[in-house]
């Protein structure tokens, strides 16, 4: 190769390099405030529970940080996060998978690993028993590789509600006393005594977890962004009395619940329609069951971006009216589950 094919090359290389570092400097990050405010920085510097320090040397209390957007995500890790979105847990699990596999910016093994804990989590949580050993594996495993990293109170929330959906509740109230004291900042600290009052209903001990729950409703109230956590609250308050077998006051409650719309979101409303419709059957006098099937319907049509909560009234409706010999009736509801939600574990559930 001649000098000037030499110096050609050269300058190509460069001017490459140059594109790369130019595109990874546009790239902005947007730090996501539990308050739902946000900020677009220039890059994160060093993230850990600490301090959130950002490129220019300025500092971030991470207590009050709920997420970090980055903006060099791989189109992996960004297609994971649309599948966690869309309840799609099976799909988010080999999407990261894939952004691990792939490499790229210095943040996604971290983050792409406590993002597969929550989606198997998540589906643990939603029924899928097998999710849940993995889950915990994966969220121990991190916990214990990445002492004191800015995801550590987002990782132990998961690991505690894969270990309630794994049958492990004094596991669980560990996971979650651990989260509950106050190192991450009230919003997480009100997520480990959410867990604690779960813990506590899966161990039976149902007066001492209505206890633990109501100052976490209150609270919640009072806080902006605290919306998620109230609902889920919430639901779990009526689960207790539903525990208790005093299904009248759990009916009430959710009642009172779906009409007011104090869950701020749509999970949390049509996860207290779910609830109430579980309420009736349970109870199961009169008309209860009539009553349960309209609830289910309701969030079947109002209620299909709610995915966790959908496939599960889908499933109900359709179990119920199967019971009442309505086949073709429940077989269309069985239809839209398969078709709607086909990596749910209500899905696998049909034939």
């Amino acid at each position: 190769m001649g000098s000037s094919a030499r110096r050609r090359g050269r300058r190509a290389v460069v001017f490459a390099a140059a594109l790369w570092c130019a595109a990874t400097a546009s790239a902005k990050d947007t730090l996501v405030f539990v308050d739902g405010s946000t900020r677009v920085v220039d890059g994160i510097v060093e993230a850990n529970t600490k301090q959130v320090r950002v490129r220019g040397g300025d500092r971030v209390d991470p207590r009050g940080l709920l997420w970090i957007e980055h903006g060099d995500a791989p189109a992996a890790f960004a297609a994971g996060e649309a599948a966690l979105r869309a309840g799609q847990f099976r799909s988010a699990v080999q999407q990261y998978e894939a952004a691990l596999a792939a490499g790229g910016p210095d943040w996604v093994p971290s983050w792409s690993t406590v993002r597969i804990g929550e989606a198997l989590s998540r589906a643990a949580a939603a029924g899928d028993r097998t999710a849940a050993e993995r889950a915990i594996t994966t969220l121990e495993r991190f916990l214990a590789d990445n002492p004191d990293h800015v995801l550590e109170p987002r990782a132990l929330r998961a690991l505690g509600q894969a270990q309630l959906a794994a049958d492990r509740a004094s596991d669980a109230e560990a996971t979650f006393q651990r989260l509950a004291d106050r190192k991450y900042g009230e919003y997480w600290e009100m997520w480990g005594k959410l867990g604690l009052g779960r813990a506590l209903l899966a161990q039976g001990k149902y007066t001492d977890a209505l206890q633990q729950l109501e100052p976490v409703i209150q609270f919640a109230k009072t806080r902006k962004g605290f919306g998620e956590i109230l609902g889920a609250a919430q639901a779990a308050k009526g689960e207790a009395f539903v525990a208790k077998g005093d299904y009248d006051e759990a009916i009430r409650f959710y009642e009172e619940l779906a009409r007011s719309g104090k869950g701020t979101s749509a999970q949390s409303a049509a996860g207290a329609f779910v609830n109430l419709g579980k309420a009736y059957e349970k109870r199961g006098r009169g008309d209860d069951r009539r009553r349960a099937l309209m609830v289910y319907r309701r969030v079947a049509i109002y209620y299909a971006g709610a995915p966790g909560a959908y496939a599960e009234a889908l499933l109900r409706a359709g179990k119920l009216l199967e019971a009442e010999g309505r086949k073709d009736e429940a077989a269309a509801f069985y239809r839209e589950l398969k078709a709607r939600c086909p990596e749910s574990p209500q899905a696998s559930q049909v034939g």
